[in-house]
């Protein structure tokens, strides 16, 4: 059997944001392989620090974040210690980024395809004329109507569907290996994230493209990703194949996402919830930090850390109890 390659390996990952309250541990030791080909999802909790791992990748975070340690490795190269020119190179090119507001992703005072031709002007050093014919076409690509016309527009005339449309187009002229999607879904209506979700799985298969896609929302996972890497507290919790994750999750707070799906209850049966709510990242919970609000808790939980093992073939989690938590549901 081939052995995958590997993209994208996180290791160790650790980034605080520096706050009037002391330091936040967004990221806290966070380990994961992304590779080449696949659809890796990022779920959890807003809060949890997936955003802030996207934003590491490319090195785009905020001035108040620190990166205390770890390495993020891209085709061996390790991006946080590359100087500030050669990852100017590698964004947009090699590693590109749709954020989740399409509404402020856009600059206002500059027309939609003069926005979408920088890129390969930038990185490809194509002629203006040749390079809006690129953005024009890309635009069209994406299902941007009458492309040309529209290419000519400024972002405040498009709706927020046609802004993310263009923010893909603009993020996929390059071809790049690995796309960042950080939750391109969030600020639109139900049909338009089924049809962004579906451009972007038709982009990934027709280029090529590594998708590395952040949500919050299980029901996207089931539909468009290979595997799963689910995030709590600042830490990696449990990593599987999206099949095995739904029907045989190993971690607590993977299971209760998963009981918390409208569409797996029961139609008359009560909504699941998980009880209690996300700890504070200034000061988390000692040992496991999903303690406080788990059914499967024990005073190892509560004294110990537990360490993300490989369980079963590429299953990994992170929990003392793992062998306890399948066939229970939260509403038991």
């Amino acid at each position: 059997m081939r052995v995958p390659e590997v993209l994208l390996d996180v290791r160790d990952l650790r980034i605080c944001y520096e706050t009037s309250r002391g330091c936040v541990k967004a990221v806290d030791g966070v380990s994961l392989e992304v590779y080449a080909g696949e659809t890796f999802c990022l779920v959890g909790e807003t809060g949890c620090g997936k955003s802030t791992l996207a934003l590491a990748i490319p090195r785009l975070l905020p001035p108040n974040a620190r990166i205390l340690s770890g390495s993020i490795l891209f085709k061996g190269v390790d991006l946080l210690r590359v100087s500030d020119s050669k990852l100017q190179e590698l964004r947009g090119k090699e590693i590109a980024m749709i954020f989740q507001n399409p509404m402020t992703s856009l600059n206002p005072v500059h027309r939609v395809g003069f926005q979408v031709a920088e890129v390969p002007v930038t990185h490809f050093k194509m002629s203006w004329r040749e390079a809006l014919a690129t953005a024009v076409r890309q635009l069209g690509r994406v299902g941007i109507a009458d492309p040309d016309l529209r290419s000519r527009d400024y972002p405040h005339t498009f709706s927020g569907g046609m802004k993310q449309r263009s923010m893909i187009a603009m993020m996929t002229t390059c071809k790049p290996s690995l796309l960042i999607a950080d939750e391109p879904t969030t600020a639109l209506d139900v049909t338009i994230q089924a049809q962004i979700l579906k451009l972007l799985h038709e982009l990934k298969n027709e280029y090529g493209l590594t998708l590395l896609l952040i949500t919050h929302n299980f029901g996207i996972v089931a539909e468009v990703c290979d595997r799963v890497g689910v995030m709590y507290a600042g830490k990696i919790v449990e990593v599987a194949d999206v099949t095995e994750v739904f029907e045989a999750p190993l971690h607590p707070y993977t299971k209760g996402l998963i009981d918390c799906v409208v569409a797996r209850r029961k139609s008359k049966s009560r909504l699941n919830q998980i009880p209690g709510t996300p700890p504070s990242l200034l000061n988390p919970p000692t040992g496991c930090r999903f303690h406080p609000r788990c059914a499967y808790v024990t005073h190892e939980c509560v004294k110990e850390e537990p360490r993300l093992i490989e369980v079963r073939k590429n299953h990994l989690v992170a929990c003392h109890n793992y062998e306890k938590v399948g066939g229970v549901s939260w509403s038991s």
